[in-house]
Formats: C-alpha cells, structure tokens, sequence
C-alpha cells in the first residue's frame, strides 16, 4: 500500500534534524551508524559536518576518484572565474584562460614586474628624459625655437668693478647709485652661452670696461658705456672664463657710431664730370661734354682733353663731416679715343674754414697715379693714388676745393693720344660711422 504522505514528511524531518544534531545517521533497529559528509576548505577552516548532500551551484566539480570531491567555484564573490583572461607569471591548473607573461619583465622592458624599467631604445628611436632647460637636450641637435624668451631679468649692482651673473638676463647698477660706475669683470659665466645686460637706472651709466678683466668689446675694442636703459648689449662667453659683448638694440642701445673703431675704414665720394669746373688761369679743359656709344648708344658724360696740351678742372663742395681730416685718395675714371701708353693724372686741393679768405692760401702738392691704355674706348680705372695731403688746416664744417690736372708733359706720361675723364672718386677716412 502506498505511505501516508504525513508519515513520509517526519521522516524526512528526522532524518534532516539527526544530521543537524550528530553528523550522522542512526538507523531504525541496528547498533552502526551511517557516516555523513564533512565540507571544509583547503586550509581546513571553515569545516561543515553532517552534510549529506552537496548541491553544486556555480563552478566546476570534479571527481578525482580517491573519495574525494573537487570543487571549483566562482563569480558572486566567492572567487575569480576560472573561465576569465589572467596575465599570470607561471601557468596555473585551477584557470583555463591564463595568459604567462613570465615571471620577469620581457621586450624592450627590464627590471621587475614590482619595479619595470624601460630600454634605453624604443623601436630604433632614443628615450630622453624630459628635459626643460635647452643645454640638457642631450643629443646635440639644434635648437629651432619659433620665438627664444629669456627669463625675466634680475638685478646685479656692481661691486668693487664685479658683478656675477646667475641667469641670461640682468640689469646693472652701478655700487652705491654712483651717477657712473665702471665694470671690469664678470663672473659666474658657462660656456657657450649667451647673456643680455643693460643699465638699472636711466639716471646711472655703466661703462664696460675693454680687456681690464675678462670682458672684451669685439665691435669696438674700446671701453662702451651704457647711458640709459635703451643701451643693451649682448654678451657671449665661449670658454666660461671670458665675454665678449656686441652692442643691440633700440635708440641709444643700437651700436653707437662712435663706439665702433674705424681705423682703415674709408669712405668715397664722387666727383661727375657734369659737376667739373674748367679753371680759368691755369690751362683750362674742356667742359664736360656728352657723348654716344656708336653701336648700343650708351649716353655718359666725360670731360676730353687733346693729345699735346695740359688741361685743369675744378670741384668745390663741404667737407663730409665724418672726414678724420687726414690725407685723401683719388680714383680717376677714364677712356681712351685712340693711341697707346701711360696716362699720368695729379690733383691738388685746399680747405678753407668759415670767416677764412677765399683767396688766403695756396693749393698744396699734387698726388699722382699713372694708368696705362689697353682698349680704346673701353672703361679705365686707376688705382688709388699717393696720399693727397688737403692744404689750409683741415677743420670739421670747411668747404674743400679740389683740382685735377692731366699734363702730357709730365716726364712719366707717354700718351700721345686723346681721352676722356667720366668721373673722380674721393677716398677719405672717417671718424665714426655716421653723423
């Protein structure tokens, strides 16, 4: 006959409430026991006992077959999947996707996995550190920067004729606000380095010192004062040790003419044939005539002479004021009608100052340069002559009066033929650059 189902359902609770209680089953009518499950954890805590039934929700069980069970779970916080993507130094039983890296760092990295260091190439190319100061680049290549800015600049007050810089960019002022003060030295320089300095104070003038220390003024190879806070100047030191300054600048702080030394340095001005003057006591020229090439009809200039008679021409003008008032030069630009031989030209001139007579003095000496014929009516030009010395005492505002002479009697001229002088250049020394 069938069980009472209420007879079914004590049992059952018994049996569950035996297992709660023993961890075992104590069957009806016999002395044995039946043993039930204990469940625990590898480290063997936590332990459940009287256990007898195992139900396997998530995970993998697996049966080794020596009485055992092997349980792997995972996912809901009760342990990673095994089924998931592990990078993992060494290959693991208990994972299926494990992905071994090693137990070290590989490639173009080294060091540990607690502490990876990077090869010093990377795909062919060099790692740099980061670098924020243009002298620590590293690989020599060059700077191009589209705007370079300096740092601000700081203040240096001169001491004792020294100052010591500790960036590119200062000011100066001179020890104790004198109203000037000279800088001999400057220190604290680097190598290869560019520095920019100009005066504090508009009111205090700073006047560096040419090769008194280790600055050295290579436009002007003489001390340069800076008079204001327009007059800045660029320093480069090549060594550490020395520095050599170049003027810069706006207004008063641009290279000052008078700053730049001009020793041998001339200037030339031009006499036109158009501009020439026949004198009138002395065996005059010819006046200044046109003349037309025959083939491409190049219109110039010239003043001609003949074969066999002296001729004179005069110029007057200012004095450039930028002349040193020493000794001049003359170039004669000439051509040939015909024959052949040396040319001889002299000139001769005189500076007269304001309130001086016209007629109070005589021309001085002439100066000579000989040039010889090679083409007719081909361009000739003369070397520079001896040294013309201006007669009269030479002052800066006097009007000069310059005269040119060709005479075919003069003992080293041998050109029997005609000719024709298109323009005199003057050559003169100067005192500065500009005025």
């Amino acid at each position: 006959m069938a069980l009472d189902p209420e007879l079914i359902e004590f049992i059952d609770n018994y049996i569950r409430e035996r297992f709660r209680k023993h961890g075992s089953l104590h069957e009806f009518g016999q002395d044995d026991y039946v043993p039930l499950l204990t469940v625990e954890e590898a480290d063997g805590s936590p332990s459940i006992r009287g256990v007898y039934k195992l139900i396997v929700s998530a995970g993998d069980l697996t049966n080794p077959g020596d009485g055992t069970a092997l349980l792997a779970t995972g996912g809901g916080g009760g342990g990673a999947p095994v089924g998931a993507d592990y990078l993992v130094g060494t290959a693991q039983g208990g994972l299926s996707a494990e992905i071994v890296v090693g137990t070290s760092p590989g490639g173009e990295l080294g060091g540990t996995w607690a502490s990876p260091t990077v090869d010093a190439t990377h795909s062919g190319s060099a790692h740099h550190t980061q670098s924020h100061d243009h002298a620590s680049a590293g690989d020599g290549t060059t700077l191009q920067p589209t705007i370079l800015k300096v740092a601000n600049d700081t203040e240096l007050t001169i001491a004792t004729g020294a100052i010591t810089v500790t960036q590119t960019h200062h000011t100066i002022d001179t020890q104790s606000d004198d109203a000037t003060d000279d800088l001999d030295t400057i220190n604290g320089l680097a190598a290869n380095t560019l520095y920019v300095f100009w005066p504090a104070s508009d009111a205090r003038s700073i006047v560096l010192k040419h090769e008194t220390g280790n600055i050295h003024i290579a436009h002007a190879n003489a001390d340069l004062t800076l008079e204001n806070s327009e007059d800045w100047v660029w320093g480069f030191s090549p060594d550490g040790a020395n520095i050599y300054i170049l003027g810069g600048g706006g207004g008063g702080g641009a290279v000052a003419h008078d700053d730049v030394d001009t020793t041998g340095m001339k200037r030339q001005l031009t006499l036109l044939a158009a501009s020439a003057l026949p004198t009138v006591t002395d065996t005059p020229g010819l006046s200044a005539q046109r003349f037309e090439t025959s083939t491409n009809d190049i219109i110039y200039m010239a003043l001609p002479w003949g074969s066999s008679t002296a001729a004179n021409w005069a110029w007057n003008f200012p004095a450039p004021l930028d002349w040193d008032l020493g000794t001049v030069t003359f170039q004669v630009h000439w051509t040939p009608a015909d024959s052949s031989g040396d040319v001889v030209f002299q000139m001769r001139g005189l500076a007269v100052s304001e309130g001086d007579a016209l007629d109070g003095a005589d021309y001085g000496s002439y100066a000579t340069v000989t040039d010889t014929l090679t083409t007719a009516l081909d361009l000739h030009v003369t070397a520079d002559s001896g040294a013309l010395t201006i007669a009269g005492t030479p002052a800066l505002g006097d009007h000069l009066f310059l005269q040119l002479l060709h005479d075919p009697a003069h003992g080293s001229d041998t050109f029997a033929g005609s000719g024709r002088i298109l323009a005199v250049v003057i050559k003169y020394g100067v005192t500065s650059l500009g005025v």
